[in-house]
């Protein structure tokens, strides 16, 4: 059967064909042997859809992770019961039968019939007797808690919980701090995290100080977003333009997942969905309108949240830009961000010049652009969506875009129109 175009360019899942090991940095190697050493907790770091999943998922294919979603989990409770679930861990052990007289006097060590017993779903464990065809049977309902930290160790599976920043710090703290035993008595434990919340297992824990191991999925390089392309098109037999996969490189923002999308998307525009024994060429595309369409599944819902701003009382003012279109503040400091290329790390006096040759007349000054990089963060932190896109580090006066999807959008969706 021919390979598909689906089978090779793969964004968001696991690549096989276009999977690229990255063995200059020796993450696979890193990762397995932090797992082999034990005893402490592994955190994976990497910006967003820089391939951290996909480096556990490749070294953990052949070792039964039990694998959570840190953006799916919301209390404590709901960890354990997920936990627990994903571990069919039992719900009650039993203790011994007793079988009984028609006096109701019992004698030990009679098998009777147990009847099915309720799981307690709370903190601790429960005692409860039931009457059998022959006796009482006594079982105790453990907590998933209890359930899932007996089985993790009993098995030897490595835990691994995805997206960790997702989780509140109270619930960090919580987990970091359960778990904390198991990770003494070897269980394999793994989270994976942005590079700036990297050692909040540390920060919730203080006990956690040098037992946590760090594998930091560095940027991708230019050679290994093209050996993607190279190492698909060539499963497809496609030939591709070098100049083309170089745009394609250029506009990725050093992401993987984007360029993986870029691949699979120029195939379709090109009639390819499948290998074939001829070769196959690719279409001459206008790369403005591609980018242009691929940016409305990116970053737009980010962008439309902020650019919203806090809720307020009063209108906002409304600044004219040179090109006869206007804004409030947020947009004013949104189109100067993108303005900038966008970059990733922006500098408050690159972006204050910006603002100046945006606007027709008025400029802003430091506080008021400020509280609005203070406010962008903030309204993304308290909706539970994550990390901030858009981050401001007021000590070293920089800006720093956080999101390659929203970088992305910045440049080709937001303000193409404008």
């Amino acid at each position: 059967m021919a390979t598909k175009v689906q089978e090779v360019f793969i964004a968001g899942g696991l690549p096989a064909i276009t999977y690229v090991p990255r063995e200059n940095f020796e993450l696979e190697e890193s990762l397995q042997n932090y797992l082999d050493d034990g005893h402490q907790l592994i955190c994976v770091t990497g910006p967003t859809k820089s391939g951290k999943t996909v480096l556990c998922k490749t070294v953990l294919r052949n070792q039964n992770p039990v694998w959570l979603d840190g953006g799916a989990i919301s209390s404590e409770a709901d960890f354990w019961n997920q936990l627990a679930d994903k571990l069919d861990a039992t719900e009650s052990e039993e203790l011994g039968t007793h079988s009984s007289d028609s006096y109701g006097s019992q004698k030990s060590g009679e098998i009777g019939i147990s009847l099915p017993v309720v799981a307690v779903k709370g903190g601790g464990s429960q005692n409860s007797e039931h009457q059998t065809g022959r006796g009482r049977t006594t079982k105790v309902a453990r907590s998933p808690k209890m359930q899932s930290l007996a089985r993790l160790k009993a098995e030897g599976r490595c835990l691994v919980i995805d997206d960790f920043h997702y989780l509140s710090r109270e619930l960090q703290t919580v987990i970091v701090r359960s778990m904390k035993g198991a990770i003494f008595d070897g269980a394999r434990v793994v989270v994976l995290a942005v590079p700036h919340r990297a050692y909040d297992a540390v920060r919730v824990e203080k006990e956690m100080t040098g037992r946590v191991a760090q594998v930091a999925v560095p940027e991708w390089t230019q050679p290994e977003l093209n050996l993607i392309a190279a190492k698909g098109f060539e499963a497809l037999h496609v030939d591709a333009p070098s100049a083309s996969i170089d745009r394609l490189v250029k506009e990725s923002w050093a992401n993987p997942h984007l360029m993986q999308r870029f691949c699979s998307r120029l195939c379709r525009l090109s009639k390819i969905t499948e290998r074939k024994d001829t070769l196959q060429a690719i279409a001459k595309i206008d790369f403005d309108f591609f980018f242009e369409d691929i940016a409305k599944d990116t970053g737009k819902k980010d962008f439309d949240r902020l650019s919203r701003g806090p809720r307020q009382r009063a209108d906002r003012k409304v600044h004219e830009f040179s090109d006869g279109t206007s804004g409030d503040i947020y947009v004013v400091v949104l189109r100067a961000l993108a303005e900038t290329g966008p970059k990733s790390e922006i500098t408050y006096e690159e972006l204050r010049e910006k603002i100046k040759s945006l606007l027709t007349s008025s400029t802003l000054q430091m506080h008021e652009v400020s509280r609005v990089l203070i406010k962008m963060s903030e309204k993304h932190e308290e909706s539970d969506l994550g990390v901030p896109p858009v981050g401001w580090d007021a000590e070293d006066r920089k800006i720093h875009i956080t999101d390659p999807f929203f970088a992305y959008y910045l440049k080709w969706g937001a303000f193409r129109d404008a």
